[in-house]
């Protein structure tokens, strides 16, 4: 039994050793123009359009409507759209760290001072 021992030890030991850890992934080169998210669950309201930002998140495009965004971080876009009795305001925020990337939508419409429409939502964002 010993001797088996004596056998087992060192080459458990160097077996251990021998394994390598796994190596890091390269990063590479993001060839795509925009960013396109959909909903993927609704948690509040009936936002259901699609939204499409260009790679270096300066615009966001929603329906036909074309929105600059104001956020200073990356991957996050605050924007302003004036109705004609009021505004709906947007604050998306992506996660492409994974694919398909996710994000959150958050949307209030106010007409007449009022609040009369408000989302909120989970994406799927994908790049082409």
């Amino acid at each position: 039994m010993q001797k088996i021992m004596f056998l087992l030890v060192p080459l458990l030991v160097a077996g251990c050793q021998s394994t390598s850890a796994p190596s890091k992934q390269t990063k590479q080169l993001e060839n795509y123009t925009h960013l396109v998210c959909q909903v993927k669950k609704q948690n509040v309201g009936n936002f259901s359009e699609t939204i499409i930002f260009d790679k270096d998140y300066q615009t966001m495009t929603i329906g036909d409507e074309t929105l600059s965004c104001t956020s200073d971080k990356y991957k996050n876009c605050v924007a302003k759209l004036e109705t004609p009795t009021g505004y709906k305001f947007y604050t998306v925020s992506t996660y492409t760290y994974k694919y398909p990337g996710s994000g959150y939508l958050d949307m209030a419409e106010i007409n007449n001072k009022m609040l009369v429409n408000a989302s909120y939502a989970e994406l799927e964002c994908n790049r082409r």
